[in-house]
């Protein structure tokens, strides 16, 4: 139950819940978009992994193999290596990097959202009773001291979020399609050096909203 004010027809009203919720909301579907992004990948993945078990052997012979038919200290290592660790081809190095930063962000951003999503209680006033209706004007219902839930998602809250979910899926494609080499390290640093400060910013916001909770809940005079 949320604390509420009583309007002029004394009615209580609940707009403050119902913002809060869709907020809630707001942000837990952006954490579904990343969660639908990495299983696509991780999906992809595998397919691409599964793929290359058949390309293996060719392609270990076509590394180790050399010019003058020996094999060079590199070359040895890679024939020696265990099986367990494949030569993976571009495609699934691409795809390996692209699974792992979508794993990352969504790590990210789950953990702040849950973090918001944590019910804080704090004391408000409900009402004690239902008004009845009646020809004679309505007279409010007398409030009580009691113990409320509130969280701290809010619209900010909520926007950062969709924008973490958008820059990480937007790293996603580029780790994707995208050679390894200096534009796609440069992108990766910008990308992520963009989404640390807004998943900061997250926890900053719902700190300030609880403290501003809990000074409600001191101000409703049933602390």
């Amino acid at each position: 139950m949320i604390a509420a004010d009583v309007d002029a027809e004394g009615r209580w009203k609940h707009s403050r819940y119902e913002a809060h919720y869709s907020y809630l909301w707001s942000e837990w579907v952006a954490v579904f978009v990343l969660l639908l992004f990495w299983g696509v990948i991780t999906v992809i993945y595998n397919v691409v992994i599964f793929y290359d078990s058949f390309q293996l052997p060719e392609r270990r012979a076509n590394l180790i193999s050399g010019e003058d038919g020996e094999a060079s200290e590199r070359s040895r290592l890679i024939r020696d290596a265990p099986r367990e660790q494949p030569v993976k081809s571009a495609m699934a190095r691409r795809f390996s990097r692209a699974e792992k930063a979508a794993r990352t962000a969504l790590l990210m951003l789950l953990a702040v959202v849950t973090f918001t999503s944590l019910p804080l209680p704090y004391a408000c006033t409900v009402p004690s009773q239902t008004p009845t209706p009646s020809p004679s004007p309505p007279i409010p219902p007398l409030p009580r001291c009691s113990t409320c839930l509130q969280n701290a998602a809010t619209l900010p809250a909520a926007i950062i979020s969709w924008i973490v979910a958008a820059l990480g899926a937007f790293l996603v494609v580029i780790e994707s399609v995208a050679a390894e080499g200096g534009s796609v390290d440069g992108a990766r640093a910008a990308i992520n050096g963009g989404i640390v400060p807004l998943i900061v910013g997250i926890v900053v916001v719902g700190m300030w909203e609880w403290a501003s909770i809990r000074r409600m809940g001191q101000e409703s005079g049933c602390a």
